[in-house]
């Protein structure tokens, strides 16, 4: 699948979850939300809000940080500030996005230089179906912070 099929795969996704939303209880993608998923579904969330977060929004991270120090990062301030469950997964996302880097990244190791990475058709295919909806939801979730409203 190239870039293309992903972005219609995508598309007719977001489709599918903004009409399933609209029939059924909005999520909040928040502390709480977060809490209650496997440690694959947030990895996956984290993925979709990066994807997104640079290649959507054309936007780096002023201190680039790995999937899992990222994932730790969100889990444990939601588990430190029981009174912040509230805040959305994106807004805490971009607060790490601002912490400094606790070492350096290592040296070496495969670049990825297309858009969208390695995320193709091949992850599509290798990831379960909670994974993939977890991507969807972590890019849209992004998405949607970027889109003004017109009224």
């Amino acid at each position: 699948m190239n870039v293309t099929g992903i972005a219609r795969c995508l598309a007719l996704t977001a489709v599918l979850l903004l009409y399933s939303s609209a029939c059924s209880a909005v999520t909040h993608y928040d502390g709480h939300w977060w809490l209650a998923l496997t440690q694959e579904e947030q990895s996956s969330y984290i993925e979709g809000d990066a994807d997104c977060h640079q290649f959507e929004l054309n936007k780096k991270d002023a201190n680039p940080k790995s999937v899992a120090e990222r994932q730790e990062f969100v889990s444990g301030f939601y588990w430190d500030h029981r009174d912040k469950r509230d805040l959305p997964v994106y807004d805490v996302l971009r607060i790490v996005d601002q912490e400094p880097l606790l070492k350096q990244p290592a040296k070496g190791g495969e670049v990825w230089n297309a858009r969208h990475t390695f995320y193709d058709g091949q992850w599509w295919n290798l990831s379960v179906p909670a994974e993939r909806l977890a991507f969807i939801e972590g890019y849209l979730a992004c998405y949607a912070r970027s889109v003004t409203p017109h009224g």
